[in-house]
């Protein structure tokens, strides 16, 4: 009698520290599925219910329940599944958190590269041969680019004769016609060129001497 009475002692030990055990694999999964902040209300709340009526069942087995040796080692086979699973399942939701974080961040910013444009048969092979020479910009429509570029040549003592205009079209003719020796234009605008049936060959009768990148915040579907 001493000896069963010392066995249910035993047993119930392990079955309080395989509980706790249970207890902190559901926290830690339930804690992954909360912050990934995908699920809705009414669906995270009966997963949660279901979680924890789980545990408190197996706990009520490994606890109180079970006597016999075989039962009570069944119970703790599969307590011990349930926290693995938990547990895995809890990593595998933290690595999707940080992956949607990560797509979010992408989301959230893109990469902006402007360029200095002159034409192929330019003088000016390199960022010095730059200085003294104008350069077109689009008075309205990116605006931060050119003004980046313009304020990076200067630190390198580079200066240039800025003429504004008013579109693309009308900085793009003055270019073709010589009145200015080279344009800053957003590489993202560079298909917009191709397209206009009169500077479909831009690629091939320009070449870019200076080019700069730089981060925006996306707020708005256009560009900066």
């Amino acid at each position: 009698m001493k000896k069963n009475k010392k066995q249910n002692n035993i047993g119930r030990v392990f079955g309080v520290i395989f509980s706790i055990v249970m207890i902190a694999a559901t926290m830690y999964l339930l804690f992954n599925i909360i912050k990934l902040n995908v699920l809705p209300t009414k669906l995270l709340f009966l997963i949660t219910i279901v979680f924890v009526l789980l545990d408190l069942i197996f706990i009520l087995l490994l606890c109180f329940a079970t006597k016999g040796v075989v039962s009570k080692i069944i119970c703790i086979v599969f307590s011990l599944a349930i926290s693995l699973g938990s547990c895995l399942g809890g990593y595998y939701m933290s690595k999707t958190e940080g992956m949607l974080s990560s797509m979010t961040n992408v989301a959230k910013h893109s990469k902006n590269t402007v360029s200095v444009i002159v034409k192929q048969s330019s003088d000016m092979k390199k960022k010095t041969d730059l200085a003294g020479h104008s350069v077109g910009t689009l008075a309205n429509i990116n605006t931060v680019g050119s003004k980046k570029v313009l304020k990076e040549l200067n630190k390198s003592g580079i200066q240039m004769e800025q003429k504004e205009f008013g579109s693309l079209t009308e900085m793009l003719e003055s270019f073709y016609n010589g009145d200015v020796d080279s344009i800053i234009i957003n590489e993202s605008n560079r298909s917009q060129i191709l397209d206009i049936e009169s500077y479909s060959d831009f690629d091939n009768n320009t070449r870019v001497v200076y080019q700069t990148s730089y981060k925006v915040e996306n707020t708005c579907s256009y560009r900066k």
